[in-house]
């Protein structure tokens, strides 16, 4: 039973290396850009120390934009403890922590 699985996952290897190796020579005839970083090309051309300072601004633009929203959920959190503290009275220990 085990050869069965094992020619089985074999002819599908082969299958697979056919299917990649027709499309990259069907791709590569039609002159197209293969390989490289997809998802997000970097702005500042190839070059890898542009292209390394861009991700550096682009994560520190992430940054900034987490440290605002943290600060604003512990402003809200804040208002939730006072109001909660309002409604409580002074003698919650809890909510005035």
């Amino acid at each position: 039973m085990m050869r069965v699985h094992a020619a089985t996952a074999q002819k599908e290897r082969e299958l697979l290396a056919e299917t990649t190796s027709t499309a990259l020579s069907a791709a590569k005839a039609g002159e197209r850009l293969l390989g490289g970083h997809r998802g997000y090309p970097c702005p500042a051309g190839p070059d890898a120390t542009a292209a390394a300072q861009a991700l550096w601004e682009a994560s520190e633009r992430a940054a900034n934009r987490l440290v605002l929203e943290v600060e604003r959920l512990r402003a809200d959190a804040n208002a939730v403890q006072q109001s909660a503290g309002t409604v409580m009275g002074p003698s919650c220990d809890c909510c005035l922590g």
